[in-house]
């Protein structure tokens, strides 16, 4: 079930999407980032292994 909180900003944004999105950044810590390639590479390591 959506959540409203009544923003007039939020609002605004919502109707806006197809300029306001481009003003949005993903955020992606490098900690993480790092963790996610090193399970990559042991799970691609396992499978050459396995065959």
């Amino acid at each position: 079930m959506p959540v409203f909180t009544g923003s007039a900003r939020a609002q605004s944004i919502l109707e806006n999407w197809a300029t306001e999105h481009k003003k949005f950044v993903k955020v992606f810590p490098t900690e993480y980032q790092r963790a996610l390639k090193e399970l990559h590479l042991a799970q691609a390591e396992k499978t050459r292994a396995a065959a």
